[in-house]
């Protein structure tokens, strides 16, 4: 892994997303159209996703000791 800090904040979202799901479908958070839930809850997920994807990447060049 390249770069930690975008993992961990790819990690949050996720979690973030799936945690909001669950308070809105156990109603412990005050209910919202079903819309909503479903694109706001997709966005979290797929920007947590794209967030760990980006940190896997290798980052510039790095020079070569020998």
């Amino acid at each position: 892994m390249t770069r930690p800090q975008l993992y961990g904040l790819g990690a949050l979202l996720i979690g973030i997303s799936l945690v909001s799901q669950s308070l809105f479908c156990f109603r412990v958070l005050p209910s919202v159209s079903w819309e909503a839930r479903f694109f706001g809850g997709n966005a979290l997920l797929l920007a947590g996703l794209l967030l760990i994807a980006l940190s896997q990447l290798r980052g510039g060049r790095r020079p070569r000791s020998s």
